[in-house]
């Protein structure tokens, strides 16, 4: 079968490092052709489902109608399907964004601050932290900075909590992998469900879906 051009221009045009490519000036045609499978390798990948490697479960005190329940809805939804490049790094906050502010939708709901309860904007979110820290473990993420509360937590083993505060305490990772993978979030009734997903390398793509 022929393969197309951008297989024929992939060794001259392409800087490859596991990720998503970046074209060189090889030649015009072998950028833009480049370019163009490099778009719709991210698309790819956003709509695509991986092989899974980790899934880590908490179960959120909060029911629907509490402030804690809508941030945790709102932070899974920003963090589903957010795809961590082949040994890049991941951060909660910058994803997830500054749940401090109440113009961004979030809601007061019950936080720990220096090992007490108080109310806060956001509160509610260290549940989804939580889960994530502990399905990225499960799924081999190297941690870079993680924290725990200043207080115990029900919702899961001591030590196994990871905290966060935008603008102080994030919690990041590293993909060690040579490929990329991608973390599927959700909120079934109270569970709160956090996946790890393989993805195929741009390679791989190339190989699979663009003959």
């Amino acid at each position: 079968m022929k393969k197309p051009m951008i297989l024929l221009t992939l060794a001259a045009a392409l800087t490859w490092s596991g990720g998503i490519p970046h074209a060189e000036a090889a030649s015009t045609t072998a950028s833009a052709s480049i370019a163009s499978a490099s778009q719709q390798y991210k698309a790819f990948l956003k709509k695509s489902t991986g092989t899974n490697i980790s899934k880590f479960t908490v179960q959120t005190p909060y029911y629907k109608g509490d402030g804690g329940y809508h941030n945790i809805q709102l932070a899974v939804a920003k963090l589903n399907g957010t795809i961590v490049e082949a040994s890049k790094s991941f951060s909660f906050n910058q994803t997830v964004g500054n749940s401090n502010l109440a113009k961004d939708g979030w809601k007061k709901a019950k936080v720990i601050v220096n090992g007490k309860f108080s109310t806060g904007y956001g509160g509610g979110i260290c549940q989804v932290s939580t889960t994530l820290y502990n399905s990225a473990a499960k799924a081999g993420m190297v941690t870079l900075e993680r924290h725990h509360h200043s207080k115990t937590v029900g919702y899961v083993p001591a030590g196994k909590d990871a905290t966060i505060a935008y603008g102080s305490l994030d919690f990041r990772f590293q993909n060690p992998y040579q490929r990329p993978v991608k973390i599927k979030a959700s909120l079934s009734g109270r569970n709160i469900v956090v996946e790890f997903q393989s993805m195929n390398t741009y390679q791989e793509f190339l190989y699979k879906y663009m003959k």
